[in-house]
């Protein structure tokens, strides 16, 4: 039987392991990731991953699906926006009804993060800041969980693990984001 030590110790051995596999294969994601990426010590690939988990959409037509500049998800319900603009007034409306919104590629909340980081909300529907600021805040994550990417990545959706709910809704999170990473080395 495993002593919650024990436990602990294999589970960071795992996380470990996990973290190294990732950080070893070539780069499969578009340019933008893999230079804000490298910016902010986080690979492209994963932040690509990210992206895919967090505003993936399926273009009429294909199979693939491919992360969408002007996604929202407000409170809790995922938009899927044709233009910036369309995508902007309903972002503007969501943050003047005082409503949870989540913004672009890298679904950055506007209340936890975008209005300490940019001076707008319709910001966060530029793709290149979207996803430098998700890079961000994966980074911090990483820094604030002793410089794991695994964890960082469950940590980047959840908020904390402080609870079993949030551990299991963390860890379910990175299988999807993981899920995604492998795809891209498929290709």
């Amino acid at each position: 039987r495993y002593t919650k030590g024990m436990q602990r110790i294999r589970r960071e051995l795992v996380f470990a392991l996990v973290e190294g596999l990732w950080l070893q294969v070539a780069a499969a994601s578009p340019p933008a990731f893999q230079e804000i990426g490298k910016k902010q010590g986080i690979p492209g690939d994963v932040l690509y991953a990210l992206a895919l988990t967090e505003s993936g959409r399926a273009l009429k037509g294909r199979r693939q699906i491919v992360p969408w500049p002007w996604t929202l998800n407000i409170a809790g319900k995922s938009h899927y926006y044709n233009s910036k603009k369309a995508a902007c007034s309903a972002l503007k409306q969501a943050v003047e009804d005082g409503k949870q919104v989540d913004a672009g590629f890298m679904q950055v909340n506007w209340y936890h993060n975008g209005r300490h980081m940019v001076k707008a909300p319709c910001d966060l529907l530029s793709p290149w800041k979207n996803i430098t600021l998700g890079a961000r805040i994966l980074a911090r994550e990483r820094r604030e969980n002793g410089g794991s990417l695994f964890r960082a990545i469950g940590t980047y959706h959840t908020g904390s693990e402080n609870t079993p709910e949030r551990a299991k809704r963390a860890m379910r999170y990175r299988l999807r984001v993981a899920k995604h990473y492998s795809s891209l080395k498929k290709k």
